[in-house]
């Protein structure tokens, strides 16, 4: 049985991983988190809950999705014991977007009420028409609340853990969406220049390629995952 943990990008829920979960293959355990609404959503806030979810007596891996590949960087900056290794999906190791550091003032709950969520929902699927997802992604937006959107977002504009994947002693693959519109493949590049044995896998898809395209993800995570366990000494 192989266990993977699931964190979820900036909406913050399991919803979103409905879909993955839906075409997990038999033999995977996965456990997931939903981040809490409020103010409290900075990566220091975070981490704590995520380690409370942790497996403590089998072997895991660690999916970080968007906002959260950080999080899961951070983690294996802890030497936790059983993660066999990371995925980041569609994320960062410092801010996602090229902008002033000192503009995720910015990001203030006003500017989410303001910005439609049709208009998030778009920039995520892109042209996927997926009427379920679509419904899920707003229900996703809904429930997580302006504030700690805003907090998430003034996390991620501050957040730089390259030092951490430098210093990382796990396998970490870096699952890319082919169409990815929020996140460059340039940020795919930069993970592999700080780590040349990160491996770098594309999934055809949008930003949320994981749960529009699962079978593929798996593909990607199953061949990781094989990768690691037949390496020499693993286990």
């Amino acid at each position: 049985m192989r266990t993977i943990v699931l964190l979820p990008g900036m909406e913050g829920s399991d919803l979103l991983f409905g879909p993955l979960k839906e075409a997990a293959p038999l033999g995977v355990d996965l456990i997931s988190i939903s981040y809490p609404p409020g103010e409290a959503n900075s990566y220091a806030d975070l981490l704590p809950l995520v380690r409370a979810i942790l497996p403590r007596e089998r072997p895991f891996y660690l999916l970080g999705w968007s906002f959260s590949g950080p999080l899961a960087l951070m983690i294996t900056a802890e030497r936790t014991a059983g993660l066999r290794g990371v995925i980041l999906a569609a994320s960062f190791v410092r801010k996602p977007i090229p902008l002033p550091t000192w503009m995720r003032h910015l990001a203030r709950p006003a500017l989410f009420k303001l910005y439609p969520s049709s208009y998030q929902v778009k920039a995520l699927l892109s042209g996927t028409e997926v009427r379920s997802l679509r419904k899920l992604v707003a229900e996703a937006h809904s429930n997580a609340g302006a504030v700690a959107l805003a907090s998430r977002a003034r996390a991620a504009m501050a957040v730089d853990v390259r030092e951490i994947l430098k210093a990382c002693r796990v396998p970490v693959m870096y699952l890319r969406a082919e169409d990815d519109r929020l996140i460059a493949a340039s940020r795919a590049e930069e993970a592999r220049r700080l780590l040349p044995t990160l491996i770098v896998e594309s999934i055809p898809g949008p930003h949320m390629a994981l749960v529009t395209n699962p079978t593929k993800s798996w593909q990607a995570l199953q061949r990781f995952m094989d990768a690691v366990e037949g390496a020499p000494g693993a286990g």
